[in-house]
């Protein structure tokens, strides 16, 4: 049964939560000052650079949130213990919708971060997303869509039942 479509969607969502945590989120630049502020899923980076702008001239601030890069896996191991739950549809699906609650939470949760980061340089300008932060509503797409196919499946067997 792992080759069902749904356990597909599932290993995918777990693919994109791991690579999120290996992404850098947000960063934003201020070129006049030689400064750089980063966020990925384990820190948040304060760098200014020298005169050359290639070497680090100091580490203003660093903070470290890894529990977002906890989450991220958190999501991800529920995804793929879900795969193998596919003996019971209804755990199924109460993975799928505890796993959409994780991955959104943890989503706003670096929203968080990236409205806080945004005024430590130049608060007038806006920071960048990146790739990464756009993973997450990839991966809340591809585990909606699996609990859509285990809910198909269940209606399907619950129909064939009836039919008994």
């Amino acid at each position: 049964m792992l080759q069902r479509i749904q356990s597909i969607f599932l290993a995918l969502a777990a693919i994109v939560m791991v690579i999120i945590v290996f992404l850098p989120l947000w960063q934003k630049i201020d070129v006049e000052k030689s400064e750089i502020v980063t966020i990925t899923a384990l820190e948040i980076t304060h760098i200014r650079y020298a005169g050359d702008g290639v070497a680090i001239d100091e580490v203003v601030a660093e903070k470290n949130i890894m529990y977002v890069a906890v989450l991220c896996l958190i999501a991800a191991g529920v995804a793929i213990f879900s795969i193998f739950q596919y003996g019971n549809r209804l755990r199924q699906i109460q993975f799928g919708a505890l796993n959409s609650l994780i991955i959104g939470g943890t989503m706003f949760l670096v929203l968080y971060f990236c409205w806080n980061a945004e005024k430590t340089i130049v608060p007038a300008e806006k920071g960048a997303y990146l790739a990464a932060f756009y993973l997450f509503p990839v991966a809340l797409i591809l585990n909606s869509m699996a609990n859509r196919f285990i809910r198909r499946d269940e209606r399907l067997v619950r129909d064939s039942d009836r039919l008994r």
